[in-house]
């Protein structure tokens, strides 16, 4: 607490505690009134230097709001820090990244993969006979049907289930899988119809 009497200085402001009122400060008055806190949270103070007329945490060319967290470098933007007063050294944190698909794209300056095509999940290579066998990923809750390209007696109905994951399949046997082929089909010629 501020006995009466007590002077201090607020950049450009000269103030003195008066019994009874307050601080009274002589000086220029700012839109955003002055408090000790904005010589870390300040993004752009007026060309005098005296009053605050941005608040937040100028990083990087770009102003973060107070309460939103920017990255530590352009070249780290997983390790995010708060824009906030009160700490000489801000106490960041890594953003740990877990895709929802198996083809994401690492974008610059953005922390964590982009899935440029959506949700997906990878086809099990373990279901055919060369292990290098590969297959475009299935769409979140789609379902594929798979034959290999070296055994075309083995075919396989793939469903997509957990987005970043493996697609769950069941060997269609000869005598089924002709049937589900008809069946896909005439939902695709009826889709084109509509």
């Amino acid at each position: 607490m501020v006995q009466p009497g007590f002077n201090w200085r607020e950049r450009c402001r000269n103030c003195t505690c008066v019994l009874g009122v307050g601080s009274d400060c002589d000086g220029p008055t700012c839109s955003i009134p002055y408090h000790p806190s904005h010589e870390q949270i300040c993004a752009r103070w007026s060309p005098d230097g005296c009053c605050c007329e941005q608040l937040g945490c100028l990083k990087h060319g770009r102003v973060y709001e107070v309460g939103s967290y920017y990255p530590r470098s352009i070249e780290r933007p997983c390790t995010k820090c708060p824009c906030m007063a009160g700490q000489r050294i801000p106490s960041c944190s890594v953003e740990v990244c877990r895709p929802k698909c198996v083809d994401s794209v690492q974008v610059e300056g953005i922390c964590c993969p982009v899935c440029q095509n959506g949700p997906n999940c990878v086809v099990p290579t373990r279901l055919f006979s060369q292990t290098s066998q590969r297959h475009a990923p299935i769409a979140l809750n789609q379902s594929t049907i798979i034959t290999d390209s070296f055994d075309q007696s083995r075919s396989f109905i793939c469903q997509c289930q957990v987005a970043g994951g493996v697609a769950q399949c069941e060997h269609l046997s000869a005598s089924v899988r002709q049937p589900v082929l008809d069946l896909i089909r005439s939902i695709i010629s009826h889709n084109n119809v509509v």
